[in-house]
C-alpha cells in the first residue's frame, strides 16, 4: 500500500521538462505529484516575451467527476468536476510581479470553476508565477491549458499539459506506475501468485486500486502487484483484528474497514460503490467477521450468501465468517487455560474462516489420518496446541476475485 500523508507531495523541480513556444511555457509537474484530495497541483508558468498590460487566460478541460473522491468515500456528486481553478487559491506577489487573478462566471451547462486568468500591468521583470489547481479526488485527472495575450491579440500557440503527469495517457499519474515498474493498464485486474495458484486478480481493477479506499478513516491507495481484500470485523470482535489472517502468505494483504466505509445498504456489504464507471469497476464485496454466540458446533463457519454454490468461495458470494465464541468458551473452560490461550484461539478462528472466505482449502498438514482433509477448527480433538506449524494459514490454493 502507498499511504499518503497530510503534507504536500514533493514539488516539481528543476529537472522537469518544460513546454510550450517562445511567449509561454508550463512546466510539467514531477511525477511524484499524485492528485490528493484536499491539494493543489502547482504550475509553474514562464512568460518568455513579456509586455505591459498583458495577461494568460488558464483553461481546465477533459476533467474527471467521478462519485465521491475515493472508492468507497466522499459525498460529491458525479457531476462536480474534481479540479478546480479558485481565485482564493492563487498568489497575487509572485517573483516581483503583482498578479490580478479574475475568474469568469461558468456559463450554463459548463462546470464551475474551470477558468481563470493571472494579469499584470508592467512588463518588467518577465513574469514567472505559479498557477494553482485544486484537487478533489485521489484519481482527478485533466488538462491545464495556457494561454497568452497581450492588446493586440493572442501570442503564441496553446500550451497545454496533463494533470497529474501523464506522458502515458491512461488517466494514471505516471509516478505510480514507475514506483510498481510497470505500464499498467487501468482495467486490469491480473494480480499473481503464489507458485502454484492460478487464479489471478482480486477483484479490483488497476485503476481502483489508484483511486484508493478509506481504511478505518486512513485513506491509502492498493497495491496492483498484491491480492488485497477488505474486510469488516464487528465491535465485539475488534480487539482480535484479523486474527492470524495477518500471517496469510504473500500476495495476500486482507485489510480492516469500518461499518461506514461500505456502501448501504449495509447488508450488501459492497466496499468499491463510489465511482461506478471507474475503468475495470466491478461490484466487489468485503468479507465480514461476525460473532455467533449461540452456535452448537464448530469453532467457526462461512457459510455462502443465500442462493450462492458453496464452492467455491470468494468474497462476493459468502455470507459472513460467523465465530462461535460460546463452542470456544465452552472448549476451554479449564482454569489451567489463560485468557491468552483463549484468545489465540479466536484469533485463529478468525484468520481461518477469512481464509474459507477467499476459498483457501482445508488444511492438509497433519499425518494423523483423522484430521487428513479436516478443518482444523473443529472443536472437538482440536490439535492448536500440538505446535504452531499446525496452523489456520497452512493452506494451498486460495481464489477470491469476483
Amino acid at each position: 500500500m502507498v499511504f499518503i500523508s497530510s503534507q504536500q507531495l514533493p514539488s516539481q523541480t528543476a529537472e522537469e521538462p518544460w513546454v510550450g513556444n517562445d511567449h509561454l511555457k508550463l512546466q510539467k509537474l514531477s511525477k511524484t505529484d499524485y492528485p490528493v484530495k484536499g491539494q493543489t497541483f502547482d504550475v509553474k508558468v514562464k512568460v518568455q516575451s513579456a509586455a505591459a498590460n498583458g495577461h494568460v487566460k488558464f483553461t481546465l478541460s477533459g476533467v474527471s467527476d467521478w462519485e465521491g473522491h475515493a472508492m468507497n468515500a466522499g459525498t460529491e456528486s458525479d457531476d462536480d468536476p474534481d479540479l478546480k481553478l479558485l481565485t482564493a487559491d492563487q498568489t497575487e506577489s509572485q517573483g516581483g510581479t503583482t498578479l490580478n487573478w479574475s475568474a469568469p462566471p461558468a456559463k450554463q451547462g459548463e462546470a464551475p470553476a474551470q477558468k481563470i486568468s493571472a494579469a499584470w500591468k508592467t512588463k518588467t521583470p518577465t513574469p514567472s508565477f505559479t498557477v494553482k489547481v485544486r484537487i478533489y479526488d485521489y484519481a482527478a485527472y485533466g488538462t491545464l491549458t495556457a494561454q497568452l495575450f497581450y492588446s493586440g491579440g493572442q501570442r503564441g500557440e496553446d500550451v497545454s499539459i496533463s494533470l497529474p503527469r501523464d506522458d502515458k495517457g491512461n488517466n494514471i499519474a505516471d509516478g505510480w506506475q514507475n514506483d510498481k515498474t510497470q505500464n499498467y493498464t487501468d482495467s486490469a485486474d491480473d494480480e499473481r501468485g503464489p507458485s502454484g495458484n492460478t487464479h489471478h486478480g482480486d477483484g479490483f481493477s488497476v485503476f481502483e486500486e489508484y483511486r484508493g479506499f478509506k481504511q478505518r478513516g486512513t485513506y491509502a491507495r492498493l497495491d496492483p502487484s498484491k491480492k488485497e481484500v477488505l474486510v469488516y470485523v464487528t465491535p465485539s470482535l475488534s480487539s482480535f483484528g484479523l486474527g492470524f489472517a495477518t500471517g496469510l502468505p504473500d500476495p495476500i494483504i486482507p485489510l480492516r474497514i469500518n461499518w461506514d466505509e461500505m456502501d448501504q445498504p449495509i447488508s450488501q456489504y459492497v466496499v468499491n460503490f463510489k465511482g461506478t464507471d471507474v475503468p475495470g469497476r466491478e461490484l466487489q464485496r468485503a468479507l465480514k467477521v461476525l460473532e455467533d454466540a449461540n452456535a452448537n458446533q464448530y469453532f467457526g463457519f462461512t457459510p455462502p450468501r443465500t442462493g450462492q454454490s458453496e464452492e467455491p468461495l470468494y468474497p462476493n458470494k459468502v455470507d459472513a465468517c460467523k465465530i462461535h465464541t460460546n463452542i470456544i468458551e465452552d472448549e476451554y473452560p479449564d482454569p489451567t487455560f489463560t485468557q491468552a490461550q483463549r484468545d489465540k484461539v479466536t484469533q485463529q478462528t478468525i484468520g481461518h474462516e477469512i481464509g474459507h472466505g477467499i476459498n483457501l482449502n482445508y488444511c492438509q498438514k497433519y499425518a494423523d489420518p483423522q484430521f487428513v482433509g479436516k478443518c482444523i477448527m473443529l472443536h472437538s480433538g482440536n490439535p492448536l496446541y500440538s505446535g504452531d506449524a499446525y496452523h489456520s494459514h497452512h493452506y494451498p490454493y486460495y481464489r477470491f476475485k469476483k
